[in-house]
């Protein structure tokens, strides 16, 4: 399907993402090493990281393609499968995990961006986990000072189009590890977790 002029789009569920799992990790690691990932490459690490994750039969890959080239990928997955340590901070904060789908961290090409793509990736994965009945839909956003002199000058947070979409931030913070530019070991990083209401909850006995 066509969004702009030479990009198509490509939607995967589970088992059929595995072909497509060492490009997304190539296109993540690139990407993933700007800010405000600031992620490390290390290895294999982060195809191992796909594959343990999307091997969930629910899961969906959403592709950006430039002819054969993958210029964009946006996964998701129900939070009860995320093998990362969501589901606790989640239910802490009172949003039970079982409810809930993950919205992995979306790449996207620069040369891509601000042609509705974003857009569209949001609303493939919203509408999957819509028809498999989640009530929430999550995604998790490193948080960095504004006066981290790492960030770019001119730099420009996703929040806006999150909450344009419909995302709002929670109370919610929980914490994953990976080693960033200039950090010998892997330390924790804080994320805000973000929702949105896909389907309202069904109303109590009378």
């Amino acid at each position: 399907m066509t969004v702009a002029e030479g990009l198509h789009f490509d939607c995967r569920l589970g088992e059929d993402i595995a072909p497509v799992l060492p490009e997304i990790a190539a296109l993540r690691r690139l990407l993933f090493r700007q800010w405000p990932i600031l992620w490390t490459d290390d290895g294999g690490a982060e195809h191992d990281d796909l594959s343990a994750a999307f091997g969930s039969p629910r899961a969906i890959a959403v592709l950006v393609w430039r002819g054969a080239r993958l210029v964009g990928a946006a996964a998701g997955l129900p939070m009860a499968d995320e093998v990362t340590d969501l589901r606790r901070p989640l239910a802490a904060g009172g949003i039970d995990p079982r409810a809930a789908f993950f919205l992995d961290q979306a790449v996207l090409l620069p040369e891509c961006r601000g042609q509705g793509v974003g857009r569209r990736l949001f609303a493939e994965r919203e509408d999957h986990a819509r028809g498999l009945g989640y009530r929430w839909a999550v995604l998790a956003a490193i948080e960095r000072s504004p006066a981290d002199p790492r960030q770019p000058p001119g730099w420009v947070p996703l929040d806006g189009l999150w909450r344009r979409l419909g995302y709002r931030p929670t109370a919610i913070l929980a914490h994953l590890a990976w080693k960033e530019a200039g950090e010998g070991v892997a330390t924790a990083k804080p994320l805000r977790l973000w929702r949105k209401e896909l389907v309202a909850a069904s109303p109590g006995p009378a």
